[in-house]
């Protein structure tokens, strides 16, 4: 099955648009799907057409009896010359359809001996019977015109002989038209028989028995094959052409003008330009078996890389990428006549180069922010078929344009809006002593991630800036306890000032409490004792 994969990467990069793309073609011409079948149905409309053709004529002559008929109902209220005169016209009319049937029994038997030399050996005794009767119709036909009746009786009589004589000929075409329905039942049988062969040697030996087979198959394998390798991708040109240095940058060029066009037309103006543009064609043939049965197979990767220059807009502090170059198709002719003769290319043809399947809105893309990169991506995948001589192109296309900073899309416009960092301002003062504390780490926290971090300098005084949003803000320093609290950021600055940090208690003060502690918890014990003792 034909299959086509399309990958399209459009990056902002400043003020323009960097494009890589990558499109990989598979064909495969099966000698099942694409030429065994093809070969089948055309042996099948061929003599199915040999029957429609004594139908036909059976259906003439039976109009003709049924004109004979009623002139004759009218014989009597009629002139004699106007009888006859009718009666003549019926038979030039079936005349002239009867010549027309050996026409075209002449071209069947011609085409089939042409092409399927076998189907006419099989179905030669229907073809002369027919051809027979058809020429004996047509000379018996010519005596009875000759003939002349004098008078109203010789009139009816000849309408008489005439109606008897076309009921023969129905009866000898009716018999004609079983002879070859029976032959085509023969043929059939021959074609299910053919259809199993999924080889070439299959069909090598099934030569002897169908002749002309082979000869026909491999034709019609060439055949195709030229229709998509040499018509329209015209791949063995571009085979020759691309491994030549200055063919390759001429056609760049020539490529680089049509898709200037094209986006032109596409933008309704023009202003738009491509450049650095590079192309590189991988080919690959070969003959195959696959399931089986002989598969002709190509597959060709093109790799596009070009700058879009004219479709990144500053409005303000925010960026406008004017995004209808997703749905590219370059439809603009490449005229390459002056290396071969008539070789005028159509890229959105024979390069595959349509893009048409993207154009949908950008609402219907979806839309994810990367906040380590700090860019915004836009994606679509769908699902369409094209349709080539041999068959249908499944297409699985996905593409992706990277926008930097935060951005949002409506139509075919993105914009990506400038990220705002609100100054935090903190002010780090020992609680005790009111003098600044110097090197103290203030570090701001999201979602368990560190945002920003920093260290307080000779005044205690650090800045961070961060977007607005709720963070919980920590402040370290040796001697002195980890302090924490959670703030919220809004524009256009926030001042933490002062905030006291409380130093950490040291060993010799805190034996000091300890000490002061026991003494006044053995006190009160002595006391509690003392008092129990007086009550007594």
């Amino acid at each position: 099955m034909p299959a086509r994969a399309v990958e399209v990467t459009a990056r902002q990069e400043g003020d323009v648009v960097r494009v890589e793309q990558v499109i990989h073609v598979s064909l495969q011409l099966a000698l099942v799907e694409n030429v065994v079948k093809g070969y089948a149905e055309n042996v099948t409309e061929a003599v199915g057409a040999f029957k429609e053709n004594a139908e036909g004529v059976k259906v003439a002559i039976e109009e003709a009896i049924g004109e004979l008929e009623d002139l004759l109902e009218e014989a009597d209220e009629l002139p004699v010359s106007e009888v006859v005169a009718r009666a003549r016209e019926v038979l030039k009319d079936l005349r002239s359809e009867c010549a027309e049937a050996m026409d075209v029994v002449g071209e069947i038997a011609s085409r089939c001996g042409r092409e399927y030399p076998w189907v006419k050996d099989l179905i030669r005794d229907a073809i002369d019977r027919l051809r027979s009767e058809l020429e004996r119709l047509n000379e018996d036909i010519g005596e009875l015109l000759n003939a002349k009746p004098r008078d109203r009786d010789e009139a009816k009589l000849y309408l008489e002989k005439l109606i008897a004589y076309l009921q023969r000929r129905k009866g000898a075409i009716e018999k004609c038209i079983e002879i070859i329905e029976e032959r085509i039942g023969d043929v059939e049988e021959a074609l299910e028989e053919i259809k199993k062969a999924r080889r070439l040697r299959d069909i090598a030996k099934l030569e002897r028995k169908y002749r002309g087979l082979l000869r026909k198959v491999l034709r019609e394998f060439v055949r195709q094959h030229a229709i998509v390798w040499g018509e329209v991708i015209r791949g063995d040109l571009l085979r020759r052409f691309m491994r030549l240095s200055e063919f390759r940058e001429e056609f760049c060029k020539r490529l680089d003008v049509a898709m200037e066009k094209s986006l032109a037309r596409l933008y309704g103006k023009t202003g738009i330009h491509v450049e650095n543009l590079t192309i590189d064609i991988e080919f690959e043939r070969e003959v195959s078996e696959v399931a089986g049965q002989t598969v002709i197979s190509w597959n060709l990767t093109i790799r596009k890389s070009y700058v879009i220059k004219g479709v990144v807009e500053k409005v303000g502090a925010n960026t406008t990428i004017h995004a209808k170059f997703r749905y590219l198709n370059v439809t603009e002719e490449v005229d390459l006549s002056d290396f071969h003769s008539g070789w005028v290319m159509k890229p959105c043809k024979a390069l595959f180069d349509d893009l048409t399947a993207f154009n949908v809105t950008l609402e219907e893309w979806s839309r994810t922010y990367i906040a380590e990169e700090n860019i915004t991506v836009f994606e679509y995948r769908t699902n369409v078929t094209i349709s080539l001589p041999i068959g249908c192109i499944t297409v699985d296309p996905v593409e992706r344009v990277i926008v930097e900073g935060t951005a949002y899309a409506e139509g075919d416009t993105i914009t990506s809006y400038a990220v705002i960092k609100v100054p935090v301002v903190v002010e780090v003062l020992d609680v005790e002593t009111r003098e600044p504390v110097a090197s103290a780490n203030v570090t701001l926290w999201k979602e368990g991630k560190v945002v920003a971090s920093g260290l307080t300098d000779s005044r205690g005084r650090v800045e961070l800036r961060v977007e607005p949003g709720t963070y919980v803000l920590t402040v370290d320093k040796e001697h002195y306890i980890h302090y924490e609290t959670e703030i919220n950021v809004q524009a256009p600055k926030v001042e933490i000032r002062p905030l006291l940090l409380e130093p950490r208690p040291k060993v010799e003060e805190l034996y000091n409490l300890i000490y002061i502690a026991l003494a006044v918890a053995i006190l009160a014990a002595a006391v509690g004792v003392y008092a129990a003792r007086k009550r007594r």
